[in-house]
């Protein structure tokens, strides 16, 4: 039987300034989880310079690894940038 994980996805978009507090509170809740979990941290793109910040983050804590699109995609967008319910 196949063990349970946790997966969060935090898509972000110039989120610079709240990403170390998110990643610190979720490292505190997920300490406490007797599960393994995964955060992936997705670089939408971003100007601010938080690339650089992710990607330093991952490095740390395997459990926020780092994605990466090419291009901003839009909130609720898909694949081919359309919406999607």
């Amino acid at each position: 039987m196949a063990h349970p994980m946790l997966g969060v996805t935090a898509p972000t978009f110039n989120e610079k300034q709240v990403l170390l507090p998110l990643v610190r509170r979720l490292a505190q809740v997920l300490d406490r989880l007797d599960l393994p979990a995964r955060v992936p941290l997705v670089d939408d793109a971003i100007y601010d310079g938080s690339s650089a910040l992710i990607r330093e983050i991952s490095h740390r804590d395997a459990r926020f690894p780092y994605l990466s699109f090419s291009r901003h995609v839009p909130d609720g967008a898909g694949p081919q940038g359309r919406r999607t319910r």
